[in-house]
């Protein structure tokens, strides 16, 4: 089916969303099981239903992935929060401290429920390189060194919103592939479960719901299938990157050696149409910053490379990303879905978060309320 593209759509109509890959592709430590085959092989055993339970999939999880029931279980409790919206996620957050404190956490978790096709793509990104390799160890160089180490980790996270894209269409065909649970055809409903991985829109400032201008599903008839190559042949000529909703990672420069972009709460009567899914603040020294409102789009938060400063950020947020900070004090609202922290030296940071992740970080404090303890990773000395 050859498809020409809208005349002023410049960058394709599917985006893919950055903070996806940016906060959910976890650094953990695969067994070499863990692989496509085996993501096929668990989609034949366990597609008898939509959604997969807690128990189910850590009865599965060691069989077909050598995972450990640990890891099986962060992997579904990191999906199950970042696919939720906000009200919901916290309201899970406190259910779940309701069950701990009764007692009663392993019956509240055997009972919560994913969906399972979803689950699979997220299972399918764990493989992005950046979640298997090491990072050099930093955290004993010089204070005088530390400057330089982080701007070739920051550079390196600059450079990867282009390879996030370039992994997505090059594993293009295996998404597909688990999406339809090894057959060659696809639906509809299927299709939408890339829902919290890409989005849709007539414009580069507009979104709209996934699918809706899609030419495979225009008829009515839903058990209508699309073959995977045809599918994939469309994906690949109309996928890009949107950096109007999702802006890549910046860099602090000579010209502009700090930032900030931060979108107010919406008022009434303003265009809701002019969207910006990710805020930043970087580059600030020696400065005091108080946001209290935040627009409800926003998905993302980055904070970046700031020195000497206090920032109190006091509304709801899904993502933060504190990156390359030094003699900081962060105080953050409550983070519905992950609090991201890395490459830090003596800040400190007081938030409430569903998930919270900590690496390459060095005499940095903590003054959380979290549901399960900080997923510390490697170089990382914590106060």
């Amino acid at each position: 089916m050859a498809l020409k593209k809208k005349a002023g759509l410049k960058e394709g109509v599917l985006w893919l969303k950055c903070e996806v890959f940016e906060q959910c592709v976890l650094p953990l430590t695969l067994p070499t099981s863990y692989s496509f085959p085996s993501l096929l092989k668990l989609a034949s055993e366990a597609h008898r239903s939509s959604r997969i339970s807690l128990s189910e999939w850590t009865h599965v999880a060691p069989v077909c992935l050598g995972l450990t029931t640990d890891t099986a279980t962060l992997l579904f409790t990191v999906f199950e929060t970042i696919t939720a919206d906000s009200s919901t996620a916290l309201t899970r957050s406190r259910e779940e401290l309701a069950a701990r404190q009764t007692a009663t956490l392993a019956a509240y978790r055997s009972g919560r429920r994913v969906g399972f096709v979803p689950f699979l793509l997220f299972l399918f990104l764990q493989l992005h390189p950046r979640a298997s390799t090491p990072q050099p160890d930093r955290s004993d160089l010089p204070s005088t060194l530390q400057p330089a180490a982080k701007t070739i980790a920051l550079s390196s996270r600059a450079a990867e919103h282009d390879s996030h894209l370039q992994f997505f269409k090059r594993h293009l065909n295996d998404l597909l592939v688990l999406a339809a649970l090894g057959k060659h055809k696809l639906g509809r409903q299927a299709f939408l479960e890339f829902a919290f991985l890409l989005s849709e829109g007539e414009s580069h400032s507009q979104e709209v719901p996934l699918g809706t201008h899609l030419p495979f599903w225009k008829t009515e008839d839903p058990s209508h299938h699309v073959d995977l190559t045809l599918l994939q042949g469309f994906l690949v000529q109309w996928l890009a990157l949107n950096p109007t909703l999702y802006s890549p990672t910046e860099l602090p420069t000579a010209r502009c050696l700090s930032k900030i972009v931060w979108v107010p709460e919406i008022q009434p009567g303003k265009d809701r149409a002019i969207l910006n899914r990710v805020n930043t603040i970087y580059g600030l020294a020696k400065s005091l910053v108080v946001r209290t409102a935040i627009a409800p789009h926003t998905r993302l938060i980055r904070i970046y490379c700031n020195q000497l400063s206090n920032l109190y950020l006091l509304a709801p947020m899904d993502y933060v990303s504190i990156f390359g900070c030094t003699n900081c004090t962060i105080v953050l609202g409550v983070v519905a879905k992950m609090l991201t922290i890395e490459h830090c030296e003596k800040v400190r940071v007081v938030c409430a978060a569903a998930i919270v992740r900590v690496s390459h970080c060095v005499d940095t404090r903590l003054y959380m309320l979290v549901n399960s303890p900080p997923l510390v990773g490697p170089h990382t000395r914590l106060e």
